[in-house]
């Protein structure tokens, strides 16, 4: 049974972003550039204006951003979830919005999603990577509405059969399937799975890297799910994006395998185990990706500098960039922007005329940190 006969598509949006200050984009210049695949493309440079900074979030974690609301987790302390409100030159003071806990209405770990309604879902994770239930929230056009427990309807995935889970996204492919990295205890071949999280089932899908590895299958599993993120068009297209190494291509699913249709980056993570169970990375390159994508185009970030714009000779937490490769879902880079300010991921607003880039400042004695704006309208069709 093919599993897209049974779960319509929907569109997705959550991506894993840092906001705190704001800025108003000004103006950009349109030349052409050499891309490091040496093709020329239309190179756009964007420029931006600095904004305040409001230091109430200064330990917050951004998560997600839903319309001009933001939900953030905190650093330090009891690690609750909170939301603000991202205005033209600075953001509100956080509202807290979900408790960590073990009780009614708590969570412990969540990742954020957006089903094809635009409901809000939120998967709730343990801290051993089994998923423990899935909350949609329908009603999300103000923090209110989000607070509000008579919106929230839960869904217990306790009883889900083992599973290991501890992806950083997940996409929405219907209202009661999600497409997540992953895959049952059983089936641990592979790396991606649609959880059923109203009927509590979980189908694997064919796929397992080929990096040239001999090596345990949980390790690999472990390397090529734990915080790594996918993404989806709406039209049956998906991307992903491993957290180690640079590894992300667009794929479909096709008779319950994932059918790879363009590999973007294939700088596979360099890893060993000692134990059979745990891996440790050997080596790290001095380049890292941050992805966005909404139903047209892929956002790529190149990350490979210090926040001043001097280039990293070796890999370190903290790499920023300022070029954005644009891709459509067919794997074509269709542009390169360069943004005026270094940061360290980006997003897109809700409709699509925006792009954010955000700075995670965490390894400075005095956290700071910032969101630039840059509008797009006239960049990309």
């Amino acid at each position: 049974m093919n599993l897209l006969d049974i779960f319509s598509k929907s569109n997705t949006s959550c991506n894993i972003n840092r906001i705190f200050s704001v800025v108003v984009v000004l103006t950009y210049i349109t030349t052409s550039c050499n891309t490091r695949s040496d093709s020329v493309v239309d190179c756009v440079n964007l420029k931006s204006q600095a904004a305040v900074i409001d230091t109430t979030n200064s330990e917050m974690y951004p998560i997600c951003m839903v319309g001009n609301i933001v939900l953030s987790k905190e650093l330090y302390g009891e690690q609750n979830y909170y939301a603000s409100i991202i205005g033209n030159d600075k953001s509100s003071k956080p509202e807290l919005l979900f408790r960590k806990g073990h009780g009614h209405n708590e969570f412990t770990l969540l990742t954020f999603g957006r089903s094809a309604d635009k409901s809000l879902l939120l998967l709730d994770e343990a801290l051993s990577a089994k998923p423990i239930s899935m909350t949609v929230i329908s009603e999300i056009d103000s923090i209110g509405n989000i607070k509000k427990q008579d919106n929230w309807k839960r869904y217990d995935l306790t009883k889900l059969p083992p599973f290991r889970i501890a992806a950083k996204t997940f996409c929405s492919l219907s209202d009661s399937t999600i497409l997540t990295p992953g895959a049952p205890f059983d089936h641990l071949g592979s790396i991606f799975s649609v959880i059923d999280f109203k009927n509590c089932k979980a189908f694997p899908l064919e796929f397992w890297p080929d990096d040239g590895m001999e090596i345990e299958t949980m390790v690999k599993h472990a390397v090529y799910t734990d915080n790594s993120s996918v993404f989806e068009n709406g039209n049956g297209r998906y991307l992903y994006q491993c957290r180690e190494g640079n590894f992300v291509f667009i794929f479909s699913i096709d008779n319950n395998k994932v059918n790879v249709i363009k590999n973007l980056y294939t700088v596979y993570p360099d890893y060993i185990t000692e134990d059979g169970q745990n891996y440790r990375m050997k080596s790290r390159r001095p380049e890292t990706l941050a992805c966005a994508v909404n139903n047209n185009y892929i956002y790529i970030l190149l990350k490979e500098f210090d926040k001043e714009g001097n280039k990293r000779e070796e890999w370190r937490p903290d790499l920023y960039g300022n070029i954005v490769e644009v891709y459509d879902w067919d794997g074509n880079k269709q542009k390169e922007i360069r943004l005026d300010h270094y940061g360290q991921r980006i997003m897109l607003s809700e409709n699509n005329n925006k792009i954010h880039l955000f700075t995670d400042d965490y390894y400075e004695d005095e956290m700071k940190s910032d969101i630039w704006i840059y509008d797009l309208n006239g960049i990309v069709n």
